[in-house]
């Protein structure tokens, strides 16, 4: 590894000293964790625990990949097991002997690509915290996106208005979707109308506008727009809310599908520490009072990671379990189910009242 070699990962982007730091810092946790992965792996054959060498080989799959490409020549390919656990014993002895396995060009480029990213994420972050409000408002809900691997969150301003129908739309236009998003997220909205239906009897009187605020705003690429039915019961609640001019509280954020009869919050993906918790993580970083989920995901978080809504709760943000759409609107709303209910029934477009000005 020499300064030129390192020079070029660096000279991929404009970079400052902080993040040159940073990316080093990175590396070297990488490498710390070669050798951890090597210690755990090589402690299960020790036992001969089959499964337990599998599920390590799927937990550090990525460490994995490093030590390969760090410690094999590109002619080896992929080796026996038995030359495997060879070169486990090998990373594993690092700890003793740095030289066996030190910091390779692949943890610097791996280390500063991770960097990028955590940079562009609080870039994306701080262009959402705009949009979030200090009082109660009507047709205004925080929803939760992620990556693909349902690491890195971010909040999601949904607005809703309503206006008297103009006769001009579509009813498949209706709701009109605003903002960056893919076809997935109108399929959404269309259905969270349609759900809509059995509260608000009269809702085909109105027009419904619905403007889901990303930070990539313009975007022409694909897979960076917003995309999925994890924003169903936002989209669903940013509605109801306009309809019925229910305010709802600022400090709680959410994530959850909706089914199409009962209502019902469905599983989504980003809040479960094993398969990515990166929607509760942001809603903690934010400082979100409460982020409400599916309740058959929150049981299953409580199951198997208890330790982990101690410490979001310990962060100041409450996870909540919630079974469908009037449970998360009363938590939302602060309304007992049947005045919400009444509200939703008694939706109507207030005129706009004109004073006379006498001449």
């Amino acid at each position: 590894m020499t300064v030129e070699n390192v020079a070029k990962i660096f000279l991929k982007r404009v970079f400052s000293p902080r993040l040159v730091g940073q990316t080093m810092d990175k590396s070297i946790s990488y490498r710390g964790k070669d050798i951890l992965a090597c210690h755990a792996i090589l402690e299960a054959v020790k036992y001969d625990d089959v499964d337990r060498v599998r599920e390590l080989k799927a937990l550090y799959q990525k460490r994995l990949i490093s030590i390969y490409e760090t410690d094999l020549k590109e002619e080896d390919g992929m080796k026996p097991e038995a030359d495997l656990i060879e070169l486990y014993n090998k990373v594993a002895s690092a700890v003793n002997d740095p030289k066996v396995h030190p910091i390779s060009l692949y943890h610097v480029e791996k280390a500063f690509e991770e960097k990028v990213k955590d940079e562009n994420l609080q870039e994306a972050r701080e262009s959402q915290r705009i949009y979030r409000g200090g009082e109660p408002e009507v047709g205004k809900t925080y929803g939760l996106s992620t990556d693909a691997k349902g690491e890195n969150g971010l909040i999601l301003a949904i607005e809703a208005e309503v206006f008297p129908a103009s006769g001009k739309r579509e009813e498949r236009d209706n709701p009109a979707v605003l903002g960056t998003v893919q076809k997935s997220v109108k399929e959404n909205a269309f259905l969270a109308k349609e759900f809509l239906r059995k509260y608000c009897p009269n809702i085909n009187t109105f027009d419904i506008d619905v403007h889901m605020i990303s930070p990539i705003e313009g975007s022409d690429v694909e897979e960076q727009k917003p995309s999925g039915f994890s924003a169903g019961l936002a989209i669903t609640l940013s509605i109801a809310s306009a309809l019925g001019k229910i305010p709802l509280n600022p400090n709680i954020c959410m994530t959850g599908r909706i089914e199409l009869k009962s209502g019902w919050a469905g599983l989504v993906g980003g809040i479960h520490p094993k398969r990515g918790s990166g929607k509760i993580d942001v809603a903690a970083d934010e400082g979100f009072k409460k982020i409400v989920i599916p309740e058959m995901g929150f049981e299953l978080l409580k199951r198997d990671f208890n330790d982990y809504v101690d410490a979001i709760r310990g962060r100041g943000t409450e996870i909540i379990g919630g079974k469908n759409f009037l449970e998360y609107m009363e938590l939302s709303s602060e309304l007992s189910r049947k005045q919400i209910i009444t509200k939703l029934k008694n939706a109507k477009i207030y005129p706009t009242v004109r004073r006379r000005i006498s001449s």
